[in-house]
């Protein structure tokens, strides 16, 4: 079973993340592809960037690889704080 402390917040970033800015979402995307070495588009329609960026938190949940969940979790907070 998976470290229920890493993932602790998991489902309220996640369920969050749909109240960012489309800006604030591909800047969350640009840092996924920078900092967890995924190559996900920023563009498409708000919703779509939105459901890009929670099945990826979904797939590395699924296969607890959290190392790639601590990096976006601090992503997305910085993000939501000030931007990147």
């Amino acid at each position: 079973m998976s470290s229920t402390g890493v993932w602790s917040d998991f489902d309220a970033i996640r369920h969050t993340v749909k109240n960012n800015t489309v800006d604030k979402l591909k800047q969350i995307l640009g840092g996924f592809n920078e900092e967890c070495f995924t190559h996900l588009v920023k563009t498409g329609k708000k919703q779509e960037v939105i459901d890009r960026i929670v099945s990826t938190l979904d797939e590395w949940r699924a296969h607890n690889m959290e190392d790639r969940w601590l990096k976006a979790k601090a992503i997305i907070t910085q993000v939501r704080n000030t931007g990147m």
